[in-house]
């Protein structure tokens, strides 16, 4: 039914932290860019990242998501206390490499406290992939990887400070980028209060990651060793 992320609805304080976040992409003022066939859309309103789901067919997609035994309404699919959008996936544009800008989705996180009501309501319901369900002791949670088109919905089931039972929280996302040292050289001189912290190695063998500090929504940058698609 999924075929991956149409939009994703990034929430943003002001103006200033719309176009500041658009030029992660290299795409100077313009404050919705496109990374592949996902379209990031800063906004004002959004208490914390919305979903949109890119679907083949959405008027099919909704009847299927029905029969599964989710809550409808009009182009919005009721799951895990969250809304998703079920939208036609958009051509993508190409992700160039370009030094010193964000040219992919890698993927979007989603924190539960049910993991077992998360994989059968991400697996079963929505029919993602399951890729892998592994226990993390060292990072103190449970971390479940969805294929979602060419990005991941990674569901982490945090043993400290989990949300609500009854309702997961799109915790943040990560872009990936080609060089992260051109990337904070370039984003360091637009004066902005955002900052890319420091370059660290990434979680999976030969990836490299920093941060964004001052957002309102966590946003990873990450480096990929081999242009694979991480989940970390």
């Amino acid at each position: 039914m999924i075929e991956g992320f149409a939009r994703l609805s990034v929430p943003v304080a002001d103006e200033t932290e719309a176009t500041w976040l658009g030029s992660l992409a290299g795409s100077g003022n313009e404050t919705a860019p496109r990374l592949g066939s996902t379209t990031i859309m800063p906004s004002t309103t959004a208490g914390q990242i919305e979903i949109d789901f890119a679907v083949d067919e959405p008027t099919a997609a909704r009847r299927l998501a029905a029969r599964r035994g989710l809550d409808v309404a009009h182009d919005r699919v009721r799951c895990r206390g969250l809304e998703f959008g079920l939208a036609t996936r958009g051509e993508a544009v190409a992700g160039a490499k370009m030094p010193g800008a964000a040219y992919g989705l890698d993927h979007v996180v989603i924190h539960t406290a049910d993991p077992e009501g998360a994989v059968a309501a991400y697996g079963g319901r929505l029919g993602l992939d399951l890729r892998l369900d592994r226990q993390a002791p060292q990072w103190g949670a449970r971390m479940m990887f969805f294929r979602c088109g060419n990005a991941v919905l990674e569901v982490v089931s945090p043993q400290k400070d989990p949300p609500s039972p009854e309702r997961d929280e799109v915790w943040g996302l990560a872009l990936r980028v080609d060089d992260l040292e051109a990337l904070r050289e370039r984003m360091s001189q637009s004066g902005a209060a955002f900052q890319i912290g420091a370059v660290r190695d990434g979680r999976k063998p030969g990836t490299r990651v920093a941060s964004v500090r001052g957002t309102r929504a966590p946003i990873l940058l990450i480096e990929p060793a081999d242009n694979q698609v991480t989940g970390q």
